[in-house]
């Protein structure tokens, strides 16, 4: 032994209630989705969680990237999270 232990840390967050067209995103098996929808119609709150998921199951040289048309937009996004 080398005098090292590894932890093990799991983290268990519920998952919120997302709406039907959330759900459908979110769940989808492309590889690729575009969301086109209101203001105010929960975009970047399901999107961000989703994001947040998927940075904890990412394997070592992956990267997970939020992008938006203008940097403001991924500013309002990258605060949040």
């Amino acid at each position: 032994m080398n005098g090292t232990a590894e932890i093990e840390r799991r983290l268990l967050i519920n998952k919120p209630n997302f709406t039907g067209y959330q759900k459908a995103i979110l769940e989808s098996k492309k590889r690729f989705t575009i969301t086109e929808a209101s203001t105010k119609s929960g975009k970047t709150f399901s999107h961000i969680f989703w994001l947040f998921e998927l940075a904890h199951r990412i394997m070592p040289g992956q990267e997970v990237w939020w992008i938006a048309p203008i940097y403001s937009q991924a500013e309002i996004a990258f605060k949040r999270m």
